[in-house]
């Protein structure tokens, strides 16, 4: 009988503006170690290691209505997109 491994990878495009001055080698540096290391590192350090000193998420009390529609709407896609 033959044994047959499958495998397959998924992958995403993801677009992350940095400014000018940052090469584009730099930031693919950046991200390969952070994969690397994921297992092993918090995500503290991870933070302090991008220099993420504080996190907030202000939102304009006008604009919740259209935050709430936004969620509803990935909401709609993800279920009209599973098979």
């Amino acid at each position: 009988m033959c044994g047959a491994v499958i495998s397959f990878t998924m992958k995403k495009t993801i677009t992350i503006k940095v400014p000018e001055w940052v090469s584009e080698k730099e930031v693919e540096r950046i991200i390969s170690f952070l994969f690397e290391t994921r297992d092993r590192m918090s995500v503290d350090e991870v933070r302090a290691l991008l220099g993420i000193s504080e996190l907030s998420e202000d939102i304009d009390v006008s604009k919740a209505g259209e935050v709430r529609e936004k969620d509803r709407e990935r909401v709609r896609w993800f279920y009209t997109t599973q098979v």
